[in-house]
C-alpha cells in the first residue's frame, strides 16, 4: 500500500494561553476526498493554513509528525515551503477576489502564474484553450478582462484551473463554493470534481455545506473547538452515518 499523501500526529496551534488546535491527528489517502466540516471558529482555516505552510507568524504550531508527500514538513524553511506551494499542494480560496490583482488584466496573471509552475502553458493561445477547458463562455474576453469585470464563479473556475496545471496533487479547497450563487457553486463544483477524477488528484475539501459532504465524501473529519470529533468513512453502501452528537446536529440542520 502507497504512503499516504499527508500524515500529521499530535498537530497543536495556539497563541499564548489560547488552545487552537488541540492535538490534531489526520491522513489523506492519495486520491481521496476528504471533506472537513465544523462551525465557524472550530479551526478550519487555521488547519488548512497549516496544510500549505502559511500558519500565522504570531501563532505557536508543533507537531509529532507532519508527513507532506514523503518530506517531512516539520523542518522547512520558508524558502523551501516556496517550492511545494502551489506546485505540489494548491489553495482554492474561499472568495475569488483574493486571488488576482484588480488593475491587471487577468491574462497577464495567468500567464505569471503558470510561468513559475508549468511554463509549458504560459502563452497567450495555450491559456485561452485553458480557459475554454474549464467552460468559460468566451475565454478570449476572459483573457482580456480585469478580474472585475468577470463574475464570482469565472474567477473561481480561473483558481481552480492555476491550481490543477500547476502540477499540484494535492488540492485545499477552502469553503471555495461559499461566495458564489447556487448556479455557480454547481458548475465549479462539478469542475473541480472533474479535474480530480481526471488527473487523480487529492482533494481536501473544507465546508459548511452538509448537502456537499454527502455528495463528494470518502472521508470526513468533524472538528469542534480544535478537536476532532470523530472522522468518518463512506460504507460499502455509500452511506455517512455520524456518531458523535455533534456530528449527528451537523448532518441533521446543518452548522
Amino acid at each position: 500500500m502507497s504512503s499516504p499523501a499527508i500524515e500529521i500526529t499530535n498537530l497543536k496551534v495556539s497563541t499564548p494561553g489560547h488552545p487552537i488546535l488541540k492535538g490534531i491527528d489526520f491522513t489523506l489517502q492519495k486520491g481521496e476526498i476528504h471533506c472537513i466540516v465544523g462551525e465557524s471558529g472550530s479551526g478550519k482555516s487555521t488547519f488548512a493554513s497549516c496544510l500549505l505552510g502559511m500558519t500565522d507568524k504570531e501563532l505557536f504550531q508543533r507537531s509529532d509528525r507532519f508527513s507532506l508527500l514523503g518530506l517531512d514538513a516539520r523542518y522547512l524553511t520558508e524558502r523551501e515551503w516556496q517550492t511545494i506551494r502551489g506546485k505540489k499542494i494548491a489553495l482554492v480560496p474561499q472568495n475569488p477576489v483574493w486571488g488576482f490583482h484588480p488593475y491587471r488584466k487577468t491574462g497577464s496573471q495567468i500567464l505569471e502564474a503558470l510561468s513559475l509552475t508549468n511554463p509549458e502553458y504560459a502563452n497567450r493561445n495555450k491559456v485561452i484553450g485553458l480557459l475554454k477547458s474549464v467552460h468559460l463562455h468566451d475565454p478570449k474576453r476572459a483573457f482580456d478582462s480585469l478580474p472585475g469585470n468577470l463574475s464570482g464563479g469565472e474567477r473561481q473556475r480561473i483558481l481552480i484551473l492555476l491550481a490543477v496545471y500547476s502540477g499540484a496533487q494535492i488540492i485545499v479547497a477552502d469553503e471555495p463554493t461559499a461566495a458564489l450563487d447556487p448556479i455557480s457553486e454547481t458548475g465549479v463544483l462539478k469542475l473541480l470534481l472533474e479535474f480530480r477524477k481526471e488527473k487523480g488528484l487529492s482533494l481536501i475539501f473544507i465546508t459548511h455545506e452538509i448537502s456537499i459532504v454527502r455528495a463528494i465524501a470518502d472521508t470526513i473529519s468533524i472538528l469542534y473547538q480544535g478537536n476532532w470529533t470523530e472522522i468518518l468513512s463512506r460504507s460499502k453502501s455509500g452511506e455517512l452515518v455520524p456518531r458523535s452528537e455533534y456530528g449527528k446536529k451537523l448532518f441533521e440542520h446543518g452548522s
